[in-house]
């Protein structure tokens, strides 16, 4: 999950009218700034003798990682990931998912650059919560996202955040490789095609880093984690499908209410026993809620259909890209439509790990960032 606003976007932006608007832009001004002003050259930290040994080791590994996104997974060499810059935070940003109470579809907002997106995003946590509740208080489903990662899509020079580097190997890259994604290939105002895209880069990319550096045991834990994402994948879909349906039908609020928090349970219930299933102690996020599903189909409806296609492309991924290049030209319309008839059909992956009694691991939540997010995001309190 990212916010992509340029500054200069921003700058031409502060001249629309709104009092509300001016101070949703201002603080994404001063928060790109911020990132920008405390970054320094990756190599003259790690050059630094009072760089403190566990940093230096990070930032060693994550610039292996970002040369191997350019010279293996052919990702642009460009300004992003060049500098570090440390945060006295666990996220960069937060982003706030909203969705009528009785919709499975997530309110839109519109920047420049970005488009239109399912969520709108803050530097300070303080101010994403407000707004979070605001929304909440007039009867939407919320959703209060903290997010490890930014991305300005390129256009400027994005550097590499302390929220990013202390974590797995599997994250960390997968967050590189996810974010260079974004700057090979992205198109306004359609989120999914953009997430599901990057996701897919960034699985592939990180099972390549772990082979590559000889990673087994690595590997064979991403493998499992992301057969169960698929499975999770499934479930999100199928319990969306299930409550749009609820929602078409209709009837009074008190029913409604009912129906949606009895498929809200079973859906929880389905996503403990697949964890278990496949050796995982799975935190759900709360509050599991439209908005919540909402913003987790935005990075899995499409990740089947671009799976589908890379392996046409006989998982080369030059050709891979060329060809997402070539549909994001389409009208939107058509690009959701052909996408959607590479889907397979909906079918949960068997579960083949059988955990000894007490050995589960402590899963992570399925992409809310795609594309690699590690983090559970907060409830709105």
């Amino acid at each position: 999950m990212r916010i992509g606003v340029t500054t200069i976007a921003v700058v031409t932006t502060l001249l629309l009218p709104g009092c509300t608007r001016l101070r949703y832009y201002l603080q994404a001004t001063q928060g790109e700034m911020n990132l920008l002003g405390s970054a320094r050259p990756i190599a003259e930290v790690i050059a630094n003798p009072r760089t403190p040994p566990r940093l230096r080791r990070a930032l060693e590994q994550a610039q292996a990682m970002r040369r191997f996104a350019i010279h293996v997974l052919h990702l642009p060499d460009n300004d992003s990931f060049r500098d570090y810059a440390p945060l006295p935070r666990h996220y960069v940003v937060w982003n706030v998912f909203a969705a009528p109470r009785f919709s499975v579809h997530l309110i839109h907002w519109c920047f420049p650059v970005a488009g239109c997106v399912p969520y709108r995003g803050y530097f300070s946590h303080a101010r994403a919560r407000r707004y979070a509740l605001a929304l909440a208080q007039r009867g939407d489903d919320v959703y209060l996202a903290g997010v490890p990662t930014f991305s300005t899509l390129g256009w400027m020079p994005d550097p590499l955040l302390s929220t990013e580097i202390y974590r797995s190997p599997a994250e960390t890259a997968g967050l590189i490789f996810h974010e260079l994604a974004h700057a090979l290939v992205y198109v306004p105002g359609d989120p999914v095609f953009n997430e599901s895209f990057a996701v897919t880069v960034q699985e592939t990319g990180v099972r390549r880093w772990l082979r590559a550096t000889h990673e087994p045991q690595r590997l064979r834990r991403y493998d499992r984690a992301q057969r169960f994402n698929e499975t999770f994948g499934v479930l999100v879909q199928r319990y969306r499908r299930r409550l749009d349906r609820v929602y078409r039908e209709g009837g009074t609020r008190r029913v409604l209410e009912e129906k949606k928090q009895r498929l809200f349970s079973g859906l929880s219930q389905m996503i403990s026993r697949a964890g278990r299933c496949f050796g995982f102690h799975v935190r759900i996020p709360a509050p599991l809620n439209n908005a919540t599903l909402g913003a987790l189909a935005t990075y899995t409806d499409l990740v089947p259909a671009f799976r589908e296609i890379l392996r046409q492309d006989r998982h080369h991924l030059v050709r891979f890209y060329a060809t997402v290049r070539r549909i994001s030209h389409w009208p939107k319309a058509r690009r959701t439509a052909w996408l959607r008839s590479q889907l397979p059909a909906l079918a949960a992956r068997p579960c083949v790990h059988r955990p000894r009694a007490g050995a589960t691991d402590r899963a992570r939540q399925p992409a809310t960032r795609g594309r690699g997010a590690r983090d559970r995001p907060p409830a709105v309190r």
